[in-house]
């Protein structure tokens, strides 16, 4: 699942496996653009920055992937907002000059996104129009284009016949990929392009496997999320055993028909854990850490009550971030003070997007222009504390799922810690700081009207956030305004796939 294929609380769900892969090379049309926008607070040092990516036309809706680029560069990958998508953009987006360069893809959506020490960009599909499964190597963005038919199936269904299947890069350069759509996993060889695909098992569980997210250890072997069953697969890159696979169920336990997960991101930190998100609705989401080790014991991270639903991940020095599909907030673990912050961002949209890196240490999350044009956001916190989303709060009576007069969410970032801190509220709703996450703040609407929540740290500062609730239903159900953005969006039905 990506920032386009968005999570309900929902009873029931229903997944459209993806798959593919064409073989087409790329149109005419390759650009060269530089933007930047300020958020909502227009201020360039602001802690939220805005760019549009892309050309910001049909093809450049929906970000699916963000990866940080051998070269430094975040390499990108877009798909319109056709229910079947055949066409998109790839590119990078410089995050020291903030100028970006990208060509439109002809044939196929892509999905996943890689970029190695040689230049090379490679492109896992997330549908097609030839309807052969294909993994596309690019000679750089605008280069020349070599599509590597990848021998994969049966297909578990659905209408879509890409791969949507994460790449890794392993020790020896080879070119690993996932397939949500089969239960298989396979390497390319990047000199070559030979392809060579394993099968992976679940013993026990009754669905089949879909290895999706994946990222290399630190002990040499692949991991890889299996969305269906709820764990990890340990993967041999090397050796007479190259293929083999060990599957590990994960405390939530495999997928029911009542209780539906949807594992999604993995990532391996500084701290050496694997960390794994799981914003699946009925358990309240999870996010899951363990070893990298032949036999891995995974626990899961304490999270608000009220729950989030974690998914994507990525690490820095030091630092896990994630998405949070609830609030659409960027969670950051501080994995020396062993805290984790949820800072709800500008974006009023369902869901929060991939997440990268860069080489500073600045994360980098995926976001939706007002006219739908696909956009990433850059969050840098400074040692005087910031109010996310901001200084404004719009709320909604009800949100999609029916659910009455539904929590709002507030977090304080800053470099250092300025707590603890001390709420008070007025007007149509109460607020206090979350047990166990100090720099976040449940606000509770009353009933539609104003109010305002003021937020006090232990050197008496103090900031004042106007609330306004709402009469209505959308998704996120608390968002600050920001006209560069896209407005509130009805969250779509659980599970389905756009």
């Amino acid at each position: 699942m990506r920032f386009q294929r968005t999570v309900a609380a929902a009873a029931s769900v229903t997944l459209l496996a993806a798959c593919g892969g064409p073989h087409v090379t790329p149109g005419p049309s390759q650009f060269e653009a530089q933007a930047a926008v300020q958020a909502a607070n227009g201020a360039a040092s602001g802690p939220v920055q805005v760019y549009p990516i892309g050309d910001r036309g049909v093809n450049d809706v929906y970000l699916m992937d963000l990866k940080t680029g051998a070269d430094g560069k975040l390499y990108f990958a877009t798909t319109p907002a056709a229910s079947s998508p055949t066409s998109g953009e790839i590119g990078w987006f410089d995050p020291a000059k903030h100028n970006q360069h990208y060509q439109q893809t002809s044939g196929y959506a892509p999905a996943f996104i890689q970029e190695t020490s040689d230049g090379t960009v490679w492109v896992d599909e997330y549908n097609n129009a030839s309807g052969t499964p294909t993994i596309d190597s690019y000679a750089g963005i605008g280069g020349a284009l070599t599509a590597i038919p990848i021998p994969v199936g049966p297909f578990t269904g659905g209408s879509y016949n890409g791969l949507d299947g994460e790449l890794a890069i392993a020790p020896d350069g080879g070119v690993w990929f996932g397939s949500a759509n089969s239960s298989q996993v396979g390497r390319i060889d990047p000199l070559s392009y030979g392809v060579s695909v394993y099968g992976v098992t679940a013993p026990g569980d009754p669905w089949a496997p879909l290895p999706q997210h994946m990222t290399m250890g630190s002990d040499g072997s692949l991991w890889a999320t299996d969305i269906f069953n709820d764990g990890v697969y340990s993967i041999a890159v090397s050796g007479s055993n190259q293929g083999s696979s060990t599957f590990t169920q994960l405390p939530q336990g495999p997928w029911s028909g009542s209780d539906p997960v949807f594992l999604q991101g993995i990532a391996q930190a500084s701290d050496r854990n694997l960390y794994t998100g799981d914003p699946a609705p009925q358990s309240g989401g999870s996010i899951d850490y363990g070893k990298a080790t032949p036999s891995p014991s995974f626990t899961p991270l304490p999270l608000p009550a009220d729950g989030v639903l974690p998914d994507l991940l990525a690490a820095a020095p030091g630092k896990v971030y994630f998405s949070d599909h609830r609030f659409g907030a960027l969670g950051i673990r501080d994995l020396t003070a062993h805290t984790t912050v949820l800072l709800p961002l500008q974006f009023s949209v369902s869901a929060v997007g991939p997440l990268a890196v860069d080489g500073n240490g600045t994360p980098w999350v995926g976001c939706r222009t007002r006219t739908n044009g696909a956009c990433i956001e850059s969050v840098t916190l400074s040692s005087i504390w910031n109010v996310f989303p901001g200084t404004t709060l719009v709320m909604y009576s009800s949100d999609p799922n029916g659910n009455t007069l539904p929590v709002g969410l507030l977090g304080i970032g800053e470099t250092g810690n300025s707590g603890p801190f001390t709420v008070s509220s007025s007007g149509v709703c109460t607020a206090a700081i979350i047990n166990g996450y100090d720099h976040d703040v449940q606000v509770n609407p009353l009933a539609t009207g104003r109010c305002t929540v003021s937020i006090t740290d232990a050197h008496a500062r103090t900031v004042k956030v106007n609330v306004y609730v709402m009469h209505g239903s959308g998704w996120p159900p608390a968002f600050a305004p920001n006209p560069l953005l896209t407005a509130p969006a009805r969250r779509p039905a659980a599970g389905v796939r756009h």
